[in-house]
């Protein structure tokens, strides 16, 4: 691949992390800090120009390509998630995170009406002509990825906006059938997305710009991030199960303020692997570490730290492995190389405080 020459040892590394080989070992993905390399947000800013976006993303792969870490040139099939909305009728705006749809269901208790889907609708012909045209352009140069699935309280939370949240309490048998539509059409609509995008090493690329094993799709549980435990039990676990199921694996994304549900999550099957996120709110992922390996088990995670914090930790050996380290305040090429080789030759001395590598 042109802007990943080394893709297949790459890839090697997530199979083994993947399949809990690399207890003792850590995976990184680096972005340096340079103006040129902030793709995702130029690029949805950009849309629906097609060309614009990919002169975008490209510019960040450009750098990416001199980086030796585990990062791969990977392209967001989509032009924001909650275009789906306008799949069925709703308003579409553009803006700097590319679309963004009205809600669709004013009264719920008309909601019936607005559940009707054509192949002709203008921005469902838009989202597949995107995928077509990075399929492509995309020949031997990069990956892409089919539009993030938008199912169960987030589908409601998109048709319905903030009024979703109490809906699940006031009108939940017209929630629930709301939420079991959008779950039939997300699985039909992936589908229909990866007919154009062929699997890669028999695997699929993943939103955070990695690879992961045979059709494992990347999941979101924002939505549910806002509510208890038994919300989730009750309008979450079976659609987010479904899903998993329907591809046979899931990639788990989990803003690191939804700590409280971890154990929720952690008993659904066939979980690939849960990728934290704490640049909005607290608590920092790598502050409680052994706790949340303790709670995890052997699944494989992705976290975000410092450089700071990755060098002196490797040095110390006391980072953790099975996990795949998402590193920021890099400043240059050479330092994210120098990181990578330190990460490539580190093996842990524990896996948490709880369990040492014998």
């Amino acid at each position: 691949m042109y802007y990943k020459p080394k893709i297949l040892e790459t890839i090697k590394r997530y199979e083994l992390l993947w399949s809990g080989e690399y207890k003792d070992r850590v995976l990184v993905k680096i972005r340096i800090k340079n103006p040129e390399n902030y793709p995702v947000m130029e690029a949805m800013s950009k849309a629906p120009d097609f060309e614009a976006m990919l002169k975008e993303w490209e510019k960040g792969f450009t750098i990416s390509k001199e980086i030796d870490d585990d990062n791969l040139p990977v392209l967001y099939g989509e032009m924001g998630s909650y275009i789906i909305g306008g799949f069925f009728g709703a308003k579409v705006r553009w803006g700097t995170g590319g679309a963004y749809s009205e809600p669709l269901i004013k009264d719920i208790n008309n909601f019936e009406k607005f559940l009707n889907f054509s192949s002709n609708n203008e921005y469902y012909k838009l989202q597949i002509s995107f995928l077509k045209f990075l399929k492509e352009k995309s020949k031997d140069k990069f990956g892409f990825t089919e539009m993030l699935a938008i199912d169960g309280l987030n589908f409601l939370d998109c048709v319905r906006g903030v009024n979703a949240y109490t809906d699940i309490l006031d009108f939940p048998r017209k929630a629930i059938k709301i939420m079991n539509f959008g779950s039939e059409f997300n699985i039909n609509f992936i589908k229909k997305q990866r007919e154009i995008i062929k699997p890669f090493n028999n695997g699929r690329f993943n939103f955070y710009q990695i690879w992961t094993p045979n059709e494992t799709i990347f999941l979101s549980v924002d939505a549910y991030g806002h509510c208890s435990h038994e919300v989730f039990e009750k309008f979450g676990r079976k659609y987010i199960q479904n899903l998993i199921d329907e591809f046979n694996g899931g990639w788990l994304h989990v803003h690191s303020d939804a700590i409280r549900l971890l154990p929720n999550y952690i008993k659904l099957n066939k979980l690939v692997a849960i990728g934290f996120e704490d640049w909005i709110k607290p608590p920092r992922i790598i502050d409680i570490i052994d706790d949340v390996k303790s709670t995890v088990g052997g699944i494989p995670l992705m976290i975000n730290i410092n450089k700071e914090e990755i060098i002196q930790k490797i040095k110390d050996k006391t980072i953790p492995g099975n996990i795949l380290y998402w590193v920021d305040g890099v400043q240059s090429i050479d330092e994210a190389n120098m990181i990578t080789s330190m990460c490539k030759k580190y093996k842990a001395p524990y896996i948490n405080k709880y369990k040492f590598v014998k």
